[in-house]
């Protein structure tokens, strides 16, 4: 029970940011359908449980529903439950960490979803807060040196990654992999990339194979590096 309720609290949240992202008038009236403006009632907006009951089309209009709005929904309250996990597994510090990350991981998984880009302000918030709160926990453990190291390492990984891009992969991939290696290390991070590309391939290889997936379409990266760095905290 504890489980679905956390889960419910996350996609609350979730589908809040996508209609952030959504609607430039988000503060404006209640929410409505996109097409033909529709005011959604109370049990239209339940998370997930609307849209499926709904099978993903506006109650009035029966146009579909952007999918996004159940993405959303299931990032964010897939991030809320592995963050209670975390503090069910190790120390209340590290479930916090893992938390702020995983929220701003979800955040990214979101937008990338919806526009193939992410606000790089945002990805420097995310990074900055990550890295202050790592930094926190080794301050708590006396581990001055691996402070100044942590530091180091992320002005040196932001500097050379904003002059090296590589093809199909932006630089805020490369601030999301940062976020990575500041909650999880060396190894855990490779064991995460080796976990998010397993996940890429087998989504979209299949779709490859059967041409059903434009290769010259962008790939959204952030959404299978949200993945692996959920599936390594769980495991």
């Amino acid at each position: 029970m504890i489980y679905a309720m956390i889960f419910m609290l996350g996609a609350c949240i979730g589908s809040f940011i996508n209609v952030i992202f959504s609607r430039k008038d988000w503060y404006k009236g209640r929410s409505r359908c996109d097409s033909c403006g529709y005011t959604l009632k109370w049990y239209d907006l339940i998370p997930i449980i609307s849209y499926l009951t709904l099978l993903g089309k506006c109650r009035k209009c029966k146009k579909n529903i952007d999918a996004c709005h159940f993405i959303s929904e299931l990032y964010m309250g897939t991030a809320f439950v592995i963050s209670y996990v975390c503090f069910l597994k190790y120390s209340l510090n590290y479930a916090l960490l893992s938390a702020i990350a995983l929220f701003f991981m979800a955040i990214y998984a979101i937008e990338d979803t919806k526009e193939q880009m992410i606000y790089a302000a945002l990805l420097d918030i995310g990074v900055i807060l990550t890295g202050i709160f790592k930094a926190y926990m080794l301050y708590c453990n006396s581990e001055h040196f691996d402070i100044l190291m942590l530091f180091l390492t992320i002005v040196l990984f932001k500097t050379v990654f904003s002059f090296i891009s590589f093809p199909g992969i932006g630089n805020g991939d490369f601030d999301i992999i940062l976020i990575i290696y500041i909650l999880f290390s060396d190894y855990g991070t490779v064991f995460c990339m080796a976990v998010s590309s397993f996940i890429g391939c087998a989504i979209y290889l299949p779709a490859v194979i059967l041409k059903k997936y434009d290769k010259k379409q962008p790939l959204a990266f952030a959404p299978l590096l949200f993945m692996g760095t959920m599936l390594c905290l769980a495991i």
